[in-house]
């Protein structure tokens, strides 16, 4: 009886902190409690932060912070997505970035240029070293301080000595690339102790990232998340919400930068068909020009054929003459006329061959012209030619290497939409599989509700008989796939009724959960785990199953 106060309170403890997981899974995974999880971030950039920034949308909108300064703009992507959600929140707040004389680079102007534009009335970031910067917040009132720098004995020494002291009662610290730091020189000396010292929040994907909770005076959904450890319930399940939308933010931006490279590639083959087409266009001019000459050609000739025709009836008019100088000797009477008509034609023969010398020479000058225009034209054209041909021949190779690389960034992009189909997919069936699995154990550990407490006691044995009976179910393969299961100390099958197939774990080889829920949606939508469906309707309704790797 003396023990009895003791147990009771030891179970009052339990219940409360059942509560208060409870309430923190649900304000982590209901969208309704915590909007900013799912906010799209307006600046992306290549930065291993990308899978963050659902996180820092949570701090930001749950710490509320008044004061914030970030130590190393870097890439501007963690710094911008702060600045955003303190915009969206409407808080009154004012935000400073410190970046180290000569870490400029075309990724920290990007980012200066969408603060100037975005965020100028609260947001300033000066060109400074971290040495000196500390003087602008001489009062200690800095609610989150952001670390973005590499952790060496000197920066260390300045975090500590200089910008420890401006935290305020509610200060974070938040480090990004934390697995990086901590392997630097100066972790031993500032961080080190911190990490003993204070609560902190672990997130390990990408570079990781650490948040130390400094201050007295914190949120309490963020004491509670930096309370769970590894292990709790609760722990896992809200690192897996930042890590499933972290990982969409990075696949949004991949699609980004694909699409990206996609427009540059179109618009670098409408500029080689534009050079094909101008191409084309000088080769029709250059054949004009050659038309042109072959007329210039064949009016020369045909000039000349009329000087020859000329030519041969002075010839005749001479020959006529001739005959008529015989006939005078024999007739004196036209002696007077005839000599006077000799006199006209031998005038006439002195014109025609000077004209017929003027021709001749004419002739010989548009030979020549001919002939250089000849060999000029068939020079040029042949080379022209030749080099158009090798020109076109280059375009059609780009031209063809350009279909081909498109071809291969939409076989890229079409998987990263349907892997991204397959998270949210994943996301919503693990979510349905939540209610009734969350129902069905408040249930249990509700022993004062007898006739409730005994269904689901009778539910959970009926699905464990179900499960090991459908012949799908195979424990050294479940084992063997998940290490927990054995480390958990629960009989396998019984590890799977109960938690494995809410967490859309395999039974086995031939059996993929989260393919059948995708095949079939009305067994998600009734929040009925895959193989206890397919043990007590699916199989007697000859639904399909799918083994795993296989899919659907």
């Amino acid at each position: 009886m003396a023990q009895r106060p003791a147990q009771e309170l030891q179970s009052n403890q339990e219940d409360t902190a059942r509560q208060d997981l409870d309430v923190l899974g649900r304000e982590i995974l209901n969208p309704v409690s915590n909007w900013a999880l799912f906010w799209k971030p307006r600046y992306l950039a290549a930065s291993s932060t990308l899978v963050h920034l659902p996180y820092l949308f949570w701090l930001v909108e749950n710490h509320a912070p008044l004061r914030v300064v970030q130590l190393g703009i870097g890439d501007g992507v963690a710094y911008l997505a702060v600045c955003q959600a303190i915009d969206k929140l409407r808080l009154d707040a004012a935000c400073w970035g410190i970046s180290p004389p000569g870490s400029d680079t075309e990724a920290t102007s990007a980012a200066l240029e969408s603060n100037k534009r975005l965020y100028d009335d609260f947001s300033i970031v000066k060109i400074e070293k971290m040495a000196t910067a500390h003087r602008h917040f001489r009062n200690a009132g800095i609610d989150l301080l952001i670390i973005n720098a590499p952790l060496d004995d000197e920066t260390a020494n300045l975090l500590k000595s200089n910008w420890e002291g401006l935290l305020s009662d509610r200060g974070l610290v938040v480090i990004l690339d934390s697995t990086v730091r901590m392997t630097e020189s100066g972790a031993t000396s500032w961080l080190d102790p911190l990490l003993a010292a204070h609560p902190g929040i672990e997130l390990d994907q990408g570079e990781g990232l650490v948040t130390l909770l400094i201050g007295d005076d914190q949120n309490s959904r963020v004491k509670r998340l930096a309370d769970l450890e590894l292990g709790v319930a609760g722990y896992r399940e809200s690192r897996q919400v930042f890590r499933s939308l972290g990982d969409g933010i990075v696949a949004q931006a991949r699609v980004g930068d694909l699409e990206d490279t996609r427009q540059a590639d179109s618009e670098s083959l409408t500029g080689a068909r534009d050079e094909l087409d101008k191409k084309r266009q000088e080769l029709a001019n250059a054949r004009s020009s050659e038309e042109d000459a072959l007329q210039q050609l064949a009016a020369a000739r045909a000039k000349n054929f009329d000087f020859q025709t000329e030519y041969e009836e002075v010839q005749a008019k001479l020959a006529d003459a001739e005959r008529s100088a015989a006939e005078i000797q024999k007739v004196k009477s036209a002696l007077a006329d005839t000599e006077a008509r000799l006199s006209t034609t031998e005038q006439a023969l002195t014109e025609a061959e000077l004209k017929l010398t003027e021709a001749a020479e004419k002739h010989a000058d548009l030979e020549t012209q001919l002939s250089v225009k000849d060999h000029q034209a068939e020079a040029k054209d042949a080379e022209e030619l030749a080099l158009l041909k090798s020109q076109y021949q280059m375009r059609l190779a780009d031209i063809a290497e350009l279909g081909h690389s498109i071809a291969r960034k939409d076989d890229e992009l079409q998987r990263l939409k349907l892997q991204h189909d397959d998270d949210v997919m994943q996301r919503y069936i693990l979510a349905k599989l939540g209610e009734t699995h969350l129902h069905l154990h408040t249930v249990l550990n509700q022993p004062h509700r007898f006739r409730a407490n005994r269904r689901a006691k009778e539910k959970v044995a009926d699905e464990i008989r179900l499960v090991d009976s459908s012949g799908l179910f195979d424990a050294e393969w479940y084992c063997a796939s998940y290490p927990d299961v054995e480390d958990s100390g629960i009989e396998p099958v019984r590890h799977f009724a109960t938690q494995g197939a809410y967490e859309l774990r395999n039974p086995g080889p031939d059996f993929d959960s989260f393919e059948y829920h995708k095949f079939y949606p009305d067994v998600t939508a009734g929040g009925v785990a895959a193989l206890i469906h397919y043990a007590r309707n699916g199989k007697s309704e000859g639904r399909r199953t799918f083994p795993v790797g296989e899919g659907s």
